[in-house]
């Protein structure tokens, strides 16, 4: 190669090796000083060989070298090297939209996600004890088939009542004090027997004014039993009769709706004006009316579960009937449930 070629050649490939570390220079500034220093050992390197693809390896090397000594010496100072990846466009994507299509590579490691079963059975003999305990008092008693139904007296019937259906025999006292009162309270164990026979109000052993076999709304004794037509009381609350008869105020629909379960203990007949038949479906009926199910213990029900079914029993809790009649509904059910239990 002459000398005038020879000169053309380098002062081509200098102004490249000068191009190209400006615009390295000003992309990464902080090789400025490597790159400044090194650049005496590449001219000196080049001159020597004049060896153009050498010259161009050993550049190259000498920059890796410069920012491979860089890395390591940011691994000794901090054991860690902090990377800035590119941005992604996608959002977190969460366990539960885990159906959403997202590149593999924008998925960065995450802790491994423990999935449980939706429900979880514990048959521990400690739980299984506990539920046993809390319904001691349910127990499963034969269904009954006579006429005359179990019980001597109020109390021996809401007895019965309170174990075949796990409901409080305190709350039964309190609600039948409420809805009729203190009668049959005290009443001998001949005249409970007759109001508590299925058909009482057919043969003419019992008074329907007096038993509550009359249509409280209406106050008219209905067309299946004796006197029928006759007025016990005076009509009271809304024209729209619905039958409300018995000890617990119990009306035609609700001894229907609840024969689904009554039917288990009564099959062969039932009828809201036998004590012991309104007491029953006044229970299941009531036990219904509770959000979430009824307590578990069977005696012991908390005070805010007893004001929701007294409201759904009564319809609400302060009333006001017109004729000097007002007060809290709930709240009496409550004191006198505390005062019987």
């Amino acid at each position: 190669m002459s000398s005038s070629n020879l000169k053309i050649f380098l002062s081509i490939f200098l102004s490249l090796i000068i191009f190209f570390s400006i615009s390295y220079i000003f992309e990464n500034p902080q090789n400025t000083k490597e790159i400044i220093q090194n650049i005496p050992n590449i001219l000196s390197s080049s001159f020597q060989s004049f060896n153009p693809i050498k010259l161009l390896s050993q550049t190259a090397k000498n920059v890796f070298n410069s920012e491979n000594q860089k890395i390591q010496s940011q691994i000794n100072n901090n054991n860690q090297i902090s990377f800035n990846l590119p941005t992604s466009s996608f959002k977190y994507i969460s366990p539960t939209s885990i159906k959403e299509k997202i590149p593999t590579k924008y998925i960065l490691p995450q802790k491994k996600i423990s999935i449980t079963p939706t429900k979880i059975t514990n048959n521990s003999p400690t739980k299984k004890l506990e539920n046993e305990n809390k319904n001691e008092n349910k127990k499963s008693l034969p269904p009954i088939k006579s006429d005359e139904r179990p019980g001597n007296s109020l109390d021996e019937i809401f007895e019965e009542v309170s174990q075949r259906t796990c409901f409080p025999k305190a709350l039964l006292w309190a609600f039948k004090t409420v809805e009729t009162g203190e009668r049959f309270k005290n009443e001998s164990s001949s005249t409970i027997k007759i109001y508590n026979t299925y058909g009482w109000w057919k043969n003419g052993k019992g008074d329907p004014c007096y038993g509550y076999g009359y249509h409280t709304q209406t106050g008219i004794i209905p067309q299946d039993s004796i006197n029928a037509g006759s007025s016990c009381a005076k009509p009271i609350g809304s024209k729209d009769d619905l039958k409300i008869m018995g000890l617990f105020q119990i009306s035609e629909w609700e001894e229907q709706v609840s024969r689904k379960q009554t039917i288990k203990d009564l099959p062969e007949n039932i009828d809201r004006r036998v004590f012991f038949d309104n007491a029953l479906i006044f229970s299941y009926i009531t036990k219904n009316r509770i959000p979430g199910g009824p307590p578990q213990n069977c005696q012991n029900w908390p005070e805010n579960i007893i004001k929701k079914v007294a409201e759904k029993h009564h319809g609400v809790c302060q009333y006001d009937y017109g004729n000097g009649a007002k007060g809290d509904y709930c709240q009496k059910i409550i004191e006198l449930y505390k005062k019987y239990k």
